[in-house]
């Protein structure tokens, strides 16, 4: 189901009996305001691409089944080895390294070349490169820098996708998340009890301040992991 779904509706209105629930036994057990409670989310979620289209808004499904297909078919029959490609997981072609680096004759770049010549032709592909190339590759600096983040070299693949907006793998029912678009990527976070004023804030803020945050709140010094800033809109 969709954002719009009468299903979404009526989750949300269960959510709101939980939390209501849950503030009712915190101000019971610790007392009202003496307590700070924070409600976010990892992710957003995009509408249905057949709700879309109903709506004149371009998107579409992705067979990656079939691309792996034919990427497959179409280099056994020039380097004679098949299942080079294993998979596309998390927008990311994983090509069978073992078998490649095994042999003399396959040259893993030129491999690389050809999947992103292939994956380019594509019609929901926005942009696609060898991973290993991206500080060369003319990218806005927010997508770069996500990409970046999410990269480890030895649990990634060799070539990064990235589609077009609205356009999701598989399922023509139901909906999906995973693309750097707002819509995907923006997220609520409200904080509410103990030395928290009324107020909102438009302004970008991620998952990682909320460390940052409640250390400052707390007064204490900030884990030696966290990368975010603190949110002063709350702290002031």
């Amino acid at each position: 189901f969709g954002p719009n779904s009468i299903e979404t509706e009526d989750t949300y209105l269960r959510l709101d009996m939980e939390l209501a629930e849950l503030l009712d036994y915190l101000d019971t057990k610790v007392g009202k305001d003496q307590y700070v409670l924070f409600l976010s989310a990892d992710h957003g979620a995009s509408h249905n691409p057949r709700f879309l289209k109903d709506n004149k808004i371009p998107a579409g499904n992705i067979d990656i089944e079939k691309w792996v297909t034919e990427m497959n078919t179409a280099l056994n029959k020039k380097h004679k080895k098949p299942d080079l490609v294993i998979a596309i997981i998390n927008f990311q072609v994983v090509l069978n390294l073992p078998v490649i680096e095994a042999s003399s004759k396959l040259k893993l770049e030129e491999i690389k070349a050809w999947v992103v010549q292939y994956l380019s032709k594509q019609e929901a592909v926005a942009n696609v490169f060898a991973i290993d190339q991206l500080q060369t590759v003319v990218l806005d600096s927010t997508i770069k820098k996500m990409i970046t983040n999410g990269y480890y070299k030895k649990r990634c693949g060799q070539v990064q996708l990235l589609y077009k907006p609205q356009w999701m793998e598989g399922f023509e029912t139901g909906t999906t998340h995973g693309l750097w678009n707002p819509y995907d990527a923006h997220i609520p976070l409200i904080w509410y009890g103990w030395n928290i004023k009324p107020g909102a804030a438009d302004r970008q803020m991620y998952i990682t301040d909320i460390a940052a945050t409640l250390a400052a709140l707390l007064k204490i010094q900030v884990p030696s992991g966290s990368i975010g800033k603190v949110i002063t809109e709350i702290t002031r």
